[in-house]
């Protein structure tokens, strides 16, 4: 059975195309819902989905020294692997990939865009009327996604999540 996991940038429809593989493939969709979903089963409890490691941000400094971060880093560890191993689905994010990139019979895929382009499609989806709000919301969301998702890399696998070399593209 196929395990398929995604890394995207933001506006580089990352997401749409998951979905739509899990559908023609029949493989479970593994999203942000699915992933904390998944941590409960685990009988793991309080939770928060808002941790850095399953809210796919890095820690700021406070969160840093909380003693919490080693025990949602293995729970997303343990809910990946358990998919990896059960097979049949598409991870979107979460590292999937670097979690995973020694298992060979993982496809993984990172999705990406010009910028013009991911600018145009998160400006459409924010449904802003005014094209300079728009523009600037959607400049701010790519600026701030990227850096988030870079920093929260780093933090859990010490990688360059921009270095990570694409699969597929746009």
């Amino acid at each position: 059975m196929p395990v398929v996991t995604i890394s995207w940038e933001l506006g580089s429809d990352g997401d749409s195309i998951g979905r739509g593989l899990a559908e023609r493939l029949g493989a479970r969709y593994l999203d942000n819902a699915a992933i904390i979903a998944a941590t409960q089963e685990y009988d793991a409890t309080g939770t928060r989905p808002s941790a850095p490691e399953l809210a796919e941000r890095a820690p700021n400094f406070f969160e840093r020294l909380n003693e919490e971060r080693r025990r949602y880093a293995v729970l997303l560890r343990a809910v990946i692997y358990r998919y990896a191993a059960e097979g049949n689905a598409v991870l979107l994010g979460y590292g999937g990939g670097i979690m995973l990139r020694e298992v060979r019979h993982v496809l993984k895929i990172k999705t990406l865009a010009p910028r013009d382009l991911r600018l145009q499609r998160v400006m459409a989806a924010s449904g802003e009327r005014d094209l300079a709000a728009a523009k600037a919301q959607a400049e701010d969301a790519i600026r701030r996604t990227d850096r988030d998702r870079a920093r929260h890399m780093r933090y859990l696998f010490n990688v360059d999540w921009a270095d990570q070399p694409p699969t597929t593209c746009c």
